[in-house]
């Protein structure tokens, strides 16, 4: 708490949670002197207040992706002991949390 952070990226819904309850007890107002991203979903970033700007994952996208993948590799249309690679893309969502 010495050192004044601007803003952070939290990875995962407990690290923003953390976060976001540090600021609170430390009385640091969300977003003029912190901006926070988290990798939450929109449920829950909208709930609180200020919103959490966050990371959408396209999770549905994800689980489709890896479904064709294990299907492919069930069905013995891929080689045994290769990697395959799959991109899907995310996208930032602005809320209240990253407000300039």
């Amino acid at each position: 708490m010495e050192e004044k952070v601007q803003a952070m990226l939290c990875t995962d819904f407990e690290s923003t949670m953390l976060v976001y309850r540090l600021a609170y007890e430390n009385e640091i107002k969300i977003p003029e002197e912190l901006k926070l991203i988290g990798f939450l979903n929109e449920d829950y970033s909208r709930t609180l207040g200020p919103s959490v700007s966050y990371i959408e994952q396209f999770p549905e996208k994800i689980g489709r992706k890896g479904m064709q993948l294990l299907l492919k590799r069930m069905r013995g249309f891929s080689k045994k002991g290769t990697i395959t690679e799959k991109k899907i893309h995310t996208e930032l969502i602005h809320l209240e949390s990253t407000k300039f």
